[in-house]
Order: C-alpha cells, then sequence, then structure tokens
C-alpha cells in the first residue's frame, strides 16, 4: 500500500518537524519502533519488516493507547522515501545519535590533542 492521501501532508509535516529538531521522539515497543506524541493522539513509525529498511508502519494512537489507524508503506510504494526519512529521523531523535556522535568526536579530539608522555 502506497500512503494514503489522508496522510501524505501528515507524512511530510512530520518529516520537517523533525528535521528542525521541533518533535521529541521516543522508542517505542521495539528497537525498531518509535513514537512522538501530541496532545490527543501519537504517531509511531515502526520497521515492521524482517529485514531493515523494506516495509514501515505508520499508525494513530488515541489517549487511551489503541491503534485508531494504520498503514503500510513498501520499498517499491511512490512515498516510501519519505516514510523511510521520517522513521530514520525518528530514530535519530528518540536514540540521540547525533549527540553520541559528537560526543565521541570530542572524546576522540581531545585523545589526538593529549602529549604523549614517554616511559623514563
Amino acid at each position: 500500500m502506497t500512503v494514503p492521501d489522508a496522510y501524505q501532508s501528515l507524512i511530510e509535516d512530520l518529516l520537517t518537524l523533525t528535521r528542525s529538531g521541533k518533535l521529541s521522539w521516543k522508542p517505542g515497543s521495539n528497537k525498531w519502533t518509535f513514537i512522538v506524541s501530541f496532545e490527543k493522539l501519537s504517531v509511531s513509525v515502526a520497521d515492521s519488516a524482517d529485514e531493515v529498511g523494506v516495509e514501515f508502519q505508520v499508525a494513530l494512537i488515541n489517549n487511551e493507547g489503541e491503534e485508531i489507524d494504520s498503514f503500510i508503506t513498501r520499498r517499491t510504494d511512490r512515498k516510501f522515501g519519505a516514510v523511510q526519512a521520517l522513521w530514520e529521523g525518528a530514530k535519530r531523535n528518540a536514540l540521540h545519535i547525533d549527540a553520541a556522535i559528537r560526543e565521541l568526536a570530542t572524546e576522540l579530539d581531545q585523545m589526538k590533542d593529549e602529549e604523549e608522555i614517554p616511559f623514563e
């Protein structure tokens, strides 16, 4: 199934706001699912196939935690790239990947700057 018409602008808006850092995604029920919550609804995006990056599911969840609607998009679908980019952005945001990379780079730079002290 391709991205339903009703969801196309929603996916684009979520992707834009995720890229700009205005959304705060959280890890979901497994390591491949990420959730962002709003006042009355939450949205989850999950890699739903056995092979990573082949199929993604987007779901709307109400305040009671019930999935009220969802769709799956596959690699051959027209809007797959936008949903894949959303999942990747949600993952980076929820797991703080960019901050971890910056922290590691800082630590490596500090190690490079340290002078080697020869053994006497």
